[in-house]
Parts: structure tokens; C-alpha cells; sequence
């Protein structure tokens, strides 16, 4: 009796184990952190179950406007494989949500700074489409949860800084791999040493939101000096990185990597190879002669002034007279001075070196008097004397850079040269004033600035103290007496 009984509940129990088998098994449970996350076939991480999913991990994005983390918005730099699905997951305690977005290829960018490429925009969506691109590659995701936003940018680094005019210099593209990559930059002169960073694109933001959101599109120096030497880690929109006037070889890795943007990327510079010296040039050049208000006394000399993170080339705004002659000093004194080499030209194209007897090689002037923009590239032997073109830009016009008619100054060439200005259009907004010459020779509307410099004087140099205006003031340049105001 007492082994009938066993043999029952022996077979009871074998009962509830096949009844337990019958339901389905639970769902397996995930133990890495709240966030969201970049996962699928595209990606290095197929799922929150991966061993490595935690690199998949989106950092706090971080808006460019203030460079600060931003509440809800993410960023992370992912190697997806064009042609194969990926999404984004939110991870909450024990839940875990998909999101997606519909994508679509925006126009080339155009705001000011953004590089000039393609993006994939969508809605963020709970559930939402399965994600993809075409080609295989880096990208930059960027997840807005306050706008509902994803954007998704091709990555394309390069370098841009003092070696490139602050131009842009594309690494070639590496081989593809998920998880790490290398560019590299061989046999790069580097003519005028400085400041420079990585970039993508070309530019150093892209706006998600007009002005108010933007995400950084450039890696610099994480902490340190303005262009000093290369960290460890490099920080979206970090400060410039140091480089000397010199042949190198310049690496940047991106690497999967759980944390901060910065985790993922590291850089190496080698110094392959020196060059020449540099010719000396003088710190200024001053404009003398009886065609001009300085006549042949160089410490009256109106001053050029060297054109920015340009080799020997000088920039600036002098009143010539009607007839006369001028040449140019290296200092307020003779010795060194120049004007026209004795060829047969009319457009000042050459220059040859001056006896410093206040006659040699002069150069005649124009024959109407006025206010004329003088360019000198001692580094080529070059002299051109042009009518002045100069344009307001910065805040109060609404643009940087921008050459439109309606930010060109007047020019009021009087009979008097005490009472000539130039005079910007009225400001059409409320706030910071900058203006630039423009001219062939000069590369970019910032290496050609001039301004005022808060005491009611005149600079030429990158990045002058801004003058503050409300709309429909003017300011009012006097180079003659050397003043600004505002009208």
C-alpha cells in the first residue's frame, strides 16, 4: 500500500512539471543600464542581450549652443552596415520600448556653420519603423526627446585649422568595421602652426531647431589651453588642438565605446619631417609720399596690417590724393622701403626694393582722390590698390560673412579728408556689429576684418571687440582720424 501511494505522488508531481513546460518560457531580462540604445543587424550590438550592449549606450547629447548636456537629447557615433535594419531601444527599470522613424534625406544643409551634406531626419516613434541606410559607414545619431526629432549624419572626418585656413581637409575613408576605425592624414605641411580640429562635413554644427538646438559636428581638445597640446580624450566642441609649422602624420580613431562622446575617440600627431624657415616680415607696413596725408615722413605712415594667419600679406584703408606718389616702409623710419619695380604695368602687380631716398620706384596714385584699400603679399611681390568694398555682418545684420549689397558701406569721399567716413546700412536687429573688407586676395571674410575697439577706435584684426547695436543705428567709419561711431 505504502508503495502505491509513493508511486501516486511520484506521478502527481511528474504531472506539474509537464504542465509547467507547456507555458511559454519568460522572456529573458536584460541588465544594462536606463537609456537609449542603438541596436540591430546594422550594428556591432544585435540586442540588449549582447555581451557588449552596453557599448551601444546613447551619451547625453550635448547642445552647441552653450556647450551644455541638454535635457533629453542623446548623441552617439555608430558604424551601421548600409542595406540592414537598426532601432533605437529605451531601456526603463524593466521595461524595454522600441523606437523607430520614418527617414528622410534632407537637402544640403546651409545655416551658418553647418557642413554642407545630406542628412536623414525623422519623428521619433514609439514602435516605429525599423531604421536603415544605404551606404556603410560612420554616422552620428541624434535624438531629441523634447522635439520628437532623430537626425542621423554621414560622418566624413577631416581637419580644419590654421594648416588649412580653416578650410577642410578629408581624411580618406577607412576600411569599415563596427566596432573600431582609424583615419589618417600622411605627409601633411603644415605652413602656419596653431590651432585646428576634427571635423566632419566640413562644419562645426548641425541645427536640429533653428537657433535654439544645434549638436556639435567637431571633436577638440578635451580641457586644456586654447591650442595646446593634444589630450587624451576629445570633446565635442572642445578647444582648439596645438600643431607646429612642420610635416605630420595626423590619426583619428573612433572606437565603440560605452560613456560620453569623448570616450570613443582618440588622435595621434607625428612629426615626420621639418621645413624651412620662414621668411621675416616686418610687423606692419606704413604708406608714405606726397600722395598721401602722411607725405615723405614714415613715422606719419599710414599703417597695413597683417592679413590674418596669412604669410606676408597686409591689408588696410588709406586716403590717396589726386596726384602724387606713394611707396611703402617696414618701419616708421627709411631703410627697407619699397614701391613699384621699374617695369612697364598698370596694375600694380609687382614691387621692387626702394633706395630709401624718398624717390625710388614710386608708386603713382590712381588720380581721383578717396579712400582706397591697400593689399601688399610681400611673400609673392604683389601691390594692389582697389576702390574699398566693406560689409557690415555679425547679429544686428542677421548673417557672418555674407557679401549682400544690402550690408555694404557707403563710401563719403569729401573734399576734406578730415570729414570722409564710410557708414554702415542701419542694423535690422538688436546686436553685435563686425565688418570685413572684401578682396580678391583675401581668402576669407574673417582674415580681413576691421572694427571698432570699444574706445571709439578702429582695429584690423580676427575676431575685434564687437561693437553693441540696436536696430536701425549705423555705425560710421573716419580712417583718416581713426574713429567709430554710432548713428
Amino acid at each position: 500500500m505504502k508503495s502505491i501511494r509513493f508511486l501516486f505522488l511520484g506521478l502527481m508531481t511528474l504531472s506539474i512539471v509537464l504542465v509547467g513546460c507547456d507555458k511559454d518560457d519568460p522572456k529573458p531580462v536584460s541588465y544594462v543600464e536606463d537609456g537609449f540604445y542603438v541596436v540591430g543587424a546594422a550594428t556591432a550590438v544585435a540586442n540588449l542581450l549582447a555581451e557588449d550592449a552596453d557599448k551601444a549606450l546613447m551619451a547625453a547629447g550635448i547642445n552647441e549652443v552653450g556647450q551644455a548636456v541638454r535635457q533629453g537629447m542623446y548623441e552617439k557615433y555608430v558604424a551601421l552596415e548600409g542595406g540592414k535594419d537598426f532601432q533605437l531601444m529605451l531601456k526603463a527599470g524593466v521595461n524595454e520600448t522600441p523606437y523607430g522613424a520614418t527617414l528622410a534625406l534632407s537637402e544640403a544643409l546651409s545655416g551658418d556653420g553647418e557642413p554642407p551634406i545630406q542628412v536623414f531626419k525623422g519623428t521619433l516613434t514609439e514602435n516605429g519603423a525599423a531604421m536603415q541606410v544605404t551606404t556603410s559607414g560612420l554616422y552620428h545619431i541624434v535624438v531629441d526627446v523634447p522635439l520628437n526629432a532623430v537626425m542621423i549624419a554621414p560622418v566624413q572626418w577631416g581637419v580644419r585649422g590654421m594648416m588649412n585656413g580653416w578650410g577642410f581637409t578629408a581624411f580618406p575613408a577607412p576600411t569599415f568595421n563596427k566596432t573600431s576605425m582609424t583615419y589618417t592624414l600622411t605627409n601633411v605641411t603644415v605652413e602656419l602652426g596653431g590651432g585646428f580640429k576634427f571635423a566632419y562635413g566640413g562644419g562645426w554644427k548641425i541645427e536640429l531647431d533653428g537657433e535654439i538646438v544645434k549638436v556639435n559636428t567637431n571633436v577638440g581638445n578635451d580641457g586644456g589651453d586654447e591650442n595646446g597640446p593634444l589630450t587624451a580624450k576629445l570633446l565635442p566642441g572642445g578647444e582648439n588642438i596645438g600643431i607646429q609649422r612642420a610635416v605630420w602624420t595626423i590619426e583619428l580613431t573612433w572606437t565603440l565605446a560605452k560613456g560620453a562622446v569623448k570616450e570613443g575617440y582618440t588622435a595621434a600627431l607625428t612629426k615626420t619631417g621639418d621645413l624651412e624657415p620662414l621668411p621675416e616680415y616686418p610687423e606692419n607696413l606704413y604708406v608714405v609720399g606726397d600722395g598721401t596725408l602722411a607725405g615723405w615722413v614714415p613715422a606719419n605712415g599710414a599703417t597695413l596690417y597683417p592679413v590674418t594667419q596669412t604669410i606676408g600679406m597686409f591689408y588696410g584703408v588709406v586716403w590717396l590724393k589726386s596726384t602724387g606718389n606713394f611707396k611703402f616702409c617696414i618701419q616708421k623710419d627709411w631703410g627697407g622701403d619699397f614701391g613699384k619695380a621699374p617695369v612697364d604695368v598698370d596694375d600694380y602687380a609687382e614691387f621692387g626694393t626702394g633706395s630709401g631716398n624718398g624717390d625710388a620706384n614710386n608708386i603713382p596714385v590712381p588720380g581721383t582722390a578717396g579712400y582706397y584699400v591697400i593689399v601688399v603679399d610681400m611673400a609673392k611681390d604683389l601691390i594692389s590698390v582697389v576702390d574699398p568694398e566693406i560689409y557690415a555682418t555679425g547679429d544686428a545684420y542677421g548673417s557672418w560673412g555674407n557679401t549682400v549689397a544690402e550690408n555694404l558701406f557707403t563710401v563719403e569721399n569729401t573734399a576734406d579728408p578730415a570729414d570722409a567716413t564710410m557708414t554702415s546700412p542701419a542694423a535690422t536687429a538688436a546686436g553685435n556689429f563686425r565688418a570685413f573688407i572684401k578682396h580678391a586676395w583675401i581668402s576669407d571674410w574673417w582674415k580681413g576684418e576691421v572694427c571698432g575697439d570699444g574706445e571709439g577706435g578702429i582695429v584690423f584684426y580676427n575676431n575685434p571687440p564687437a561693437v553693441p547695436l540696436t536696430a536701425g543705428k549705423k555705425v560710421v567709419f573716419n580712417f583718416n582720424a581713426g574713429t567709430t561711431t554710432v548713428e
